[in-house]
């Protein structure tokens, strides 16, 4: 156990690997590790989404008036 931070730099372990360690039966985490952080990104994205539609042009009376030399 004191040499997995350097064999997992390695890449001499891996989580497959490590399932063939493990009780059968046991749950593969793999499908699971980004769950969060898609389901953030998709949230971000539909929020994004309903603030692009809500979004209406500058009423023109909050223009800047140019004067004309």
């Amino acid at each position: 156990m004191e040499n997995v931070t350097t064999l997992i730099d390695a890449k001499t372990v891996t989580i497959p690997k490590l399932m063939e360690l493990c009780p059968p039966g046991t749950a593969d985490p793999s499908p699971f590790i980004y769950n969060s952080t898609l389901y953030t990104m998709a949230g971000l994205a539909t929020v994004a989404s309903v603030v692009q539609l809500t979004m209406r042009p500058v009423n023109p009376k909050y223009f800047e008036k140019v004067e004309q030399e």
